[in-house]
């Protein structure tokens, strides 16, 4: 089968190129959809970076005060009836909730060298980075946005306490807490 040739309009050669349009679209259709999704996607994983150090910020802040957020009955507890054991934990539920994600985010507390006022408090985060269409799980399966935050103690809390303890969830990555202090 022969294409048919152009035909001729008074002098003017007339070509046919009605569906060339549609043709181009679908050509660049995929490549725009992809686009788009990725933009998404950054924005997305962007928004709870951002929400996630947020909430470690805010955590130290009250941390640096000898505020621990308070009683929380949700967040379970680092497993001991010690009151300092309670603080640490109490502190570990603040920046998840602070954090905004979920329960997905695992958090540590340490300080440096004690807890006494003039040192340093430090809180860790970790949230595993997840795909909202699946089309970049390959991409990000396995990886995770880690954050630190430090800060100087200023004020003891009242009782003052003996000292606390370091702890805080598991890191899911696998690794130690070793890069937290």
């Amino acid at each position: 089968m022969r294409p048919t040739p152009p035909r001729r309009n008074g002098s003017t050669l007339v070509r046919d190129e009605s569906g060339q349009g549609v043709v181009e679209f679908a050509l660049i259709l995929p490549i725009l959809l992809l686009l788009l999704v990725g933009i998404l996607e950054f924005g997305s994983i962007y928004s709870k970076v951002i929400s996630m150090r947020q909430g470690v910020r805010e955590a130290g802040r009250l941390g640096s005060v000898g505020n621990f957020g308070g009683s929380s009955t949700s967040c379970p507890t680092l497993g001991s009836p010690n009151t300092a054991v309670q603080n640490t934990a109490q502190l570990v539920c603040f920046v998840k909730a602070q954090a905004g994600v979920g329960n997905s985010v695992s958090a540590y507390v340490t300080f440096s060298p004690s807890y006494a006022s003039g040192n340093g408090l430090i809180l860790c985060a970790v949230y595993p980075i997840n795909s909202i269409t699946g089309l970049l799980t390959p991409f990000l399966s396995g990886r995770s946005t880690t954050t630190k935050a430090q800060f100087r103690i200023e004020t003891l809390p009242s009782p003052p306490l003996n000292g606390l303890v370091t702890g805080g969830d598991a890191d899911p990555t696998g690794a130690s807490w070793s890069w937290c202090t």
